[in-house]
């Protein structure tokens, strides 16, 4: 599940990544390409929905900018209000410092089923 609250853009991107889910962080590999952002990439946005969506025609759709979301799709781990929030090896979010580089966002609702954030695409820390 990934549910956007307060977004500023969804764009459409050619992909050769059949296997996303909506929630996973997207970055650039090519003109107008995008795939799974890994922790060394430069993070550009989510990927809105599962890749099954729309991948029969090789686009994506990108949640793009600052916005607000809720996600189920997460590393595991124990998440708090004020969290900062990064990019795993996987693509997804995740709390944990050993992967501190790019700021992706900040936690500001946590429940059983999901994490709550507010989007930063920030090298600093400043939030």
């Amino acid at each position: 599940m990934f549910k956007i609250i307060y977004r500023t853009g969804i764009y459409c991107y050619k992909t050769k990544v059949p296997l996303h889910s909506g929630g996973m962080i997207a970055s650039f590999c090519g003109n107008r390409e995008v795939t799974i952002c890994s922790p060394k990439s430069r993070a550009i946005g989510f990927f809105a929905y599962d890749g099954n969506v729309l991948f029969e025609t090789g686009i994506a759709s990108i949640c793009i900018g600052q916005g607000e979301y809720q996600t189920d799709v997460y590393e595991p781990g124990k998440y708090e209000i004020e969290d900062l929030l990064y990019c795993s090896p996987n693509g997804k979010i995740t709390n944990n410092p050993e992967f501190k580089g790019q700021l992706i966002g900040i936690v500001n609702h946590v429940c059983e089923e999901y994490v709550g954030f507010i989007t930063a695409f920030s090298y600093q820390e400043s939030i």
